[in-house]
């Protein structure tokens, strides 16, 4: 199926410092800015457990040649149209497009200051 990065935070480790890495080891891109756009809560049945995804919008330096990293098979630079019509999960469709309202402008306009995660702070504790 197709969809965006995501993973797992480690233990020890913060959400945005895990999106940077899952991008890194998923596609071997470099995040230049990265934004935080929504919380998504999910139900593992296999587990009866109720967990949150954060999701993050990620701008990367055009142009962008994408590694893939060994769990993927295919990657694709996509509209947000042809990524709609692709993607399997409807919370994901839903999630691409907070990302690319937010961003139309080239960034979070009003909001920059609340929604952008400062890239110094990736590289502290």
């Amino acid at each position: 199926s197709w969809e965006t990065v995501h993973g797992h935070v480690e233990d020890g480790e913060r959400p945005e410092d895990a999106a940077v890495r899952e991008v890194r080891e998923e596609t071997g891109l470099d995040i230049e800015r990265l934004y935080n756009v929504t919380v998504q809560p999910f139900y593992l049945h296999a587990t009866a457990t109720v967990q949150m995804a954060v999701v993050f919008a990620a701008v990367v330096t055009a142009p962008a040649a994408i590694t893939l990293g060994g769990e993927h098979q295919r990657g694709e630079w996509l509209s947000v149209d042809e990524a709609l019509d692709r993607f399997a999960w409807p919370r994901e469709r839903s999630a691409l497009r907070d990302a690319a309202h937010l961003l139309a402008g080239g960034d979070a306009g009003p909001v920059e200051d609340v929604l952008r995660v400062p890239l110094n702070v990736l590289d502290g504790p």
